[in-house]
């Protein structure tokens, strides 16, 4: 097929655009904006870095539980959650160049995690994470369109959406334990 013919699920495949794009926000806020609810760009650029520790220790609490899951319920836990690894590591890239964006400095020291032995303490703590993760994201969501950074917002949104996917399938597997 030539480049003159693709079908137009083909073209828009094609139109997509990674996280390294160069953003649609100013690449140096007013530090001292405000949000409604009073948080300045700098206390946003906080809560950032903190978004970033916590991906951070999400990749190494998925690392540490990949290798802790052990027989076959361990085999079915390493299946459920090495997945997540992914959309935490793309998550943890993209605020990197967000706050680098914003003007800030990206932190690299990872929030810390609890260890619980065995499949269900395990998932029930990632559970707990991964639903505190959307939360916040949706919190920081609503800051950064307050703050006119649109694109942000949806970026924050669809990353709050991603860890609700991941609380919602440690759900459901929790149920089957």
């Amino acid at each position: 097929m030539s480049d003159d013919a693709r079908d137009p699920i083909t073209e828009a495949a094609l139109e997509s655009f990674p996280a390294s794009d160069p953003p649609a926000w100013p690449s140096r806020p007013n530090p001292e904006a405000r949000a409604a609810d009073g948080a300045t760009t700098a206390e946003f650029l906080v809560s950032l870095n903190d978004a970033l520790a916590a991906e951070l220790g999400s990749l190494l609490r998925g690392i540490h539980d990949l290798g802790r899951a052990e027989g076959p319920v361990g085999q079915a836990v390493r299946a459920l959650l090495e997945p997540h690894l992914a959309d935490e590591l793309a998550h943890a890239r993209f605020l990197t160049e967000v706050i680098v964006d914003l003007g800030g400095d990206p932190t690299t020291q990872p929030t810390s995690f609890l260890k619980p032995e065995g499949a269900r303490p395990m998932l029930e703590s990632a559970l707990r994470s991964e639903r505190e993760d959307a939360r916040r994201y949706d919190g920081r969501a609503h800051t950064a369109e307050e703050l006119g950074q649109v694109e942000l917002a949806f970026r924050l949104r669809a990353m709050a959406a991603d860890e609700a996917r991941h609380a919602r399938q440690i759900e459901r597997f929790l149920r089957g334990l």
